[in-house]
């Protein structure tokens, strides 16, 4: 995508609540997204960073809230943050908790 003549892309984090997507973003990338035990994201939070790719100058990365959350339960909810990663992004990182 460009945007005044800048090259950008845009990643989105999405996963189950307390599976550590900020942590995953802030190791994979050097940005700084809060973290701590239980709920620190609400809705989409947003960190920009420069890279030294010639298709991307800038990512745009995404943190989303946790999805099946037990404290709100709404499923509503989650499909909604889900379809708005889907449209925002050129990437969607799904995060699962536990091992494989």
């Amino acid at each position: 995508r460009r945007v005044n003549d800048e090259s950008f892309a845009t990643i989105t984090i999405i996963g189950p609540q307390s599976s550590a997507k900020s942590t995953l973003l802030n190791m994979l990338f050097g940005c700084h997204f809060t973290v701590s035990a239980g709920r620190c994201t609400r809705g989409l939070y947003a960190s920009m960073i420069q890279t030294a790719f010639e298709g991307a100058g800038k990512l745009i990365l995404l943190d989303s809230e946790g999805l099946l959350s037990t404290e709100k339960s709404d499923r509503k909810f989650d499909r909604q943050m889900t379809i708005l990663a889907m449209a925002l992004s050129d990437i969607v990182l799904i995060n699962v908790k536990g091992e494989i």
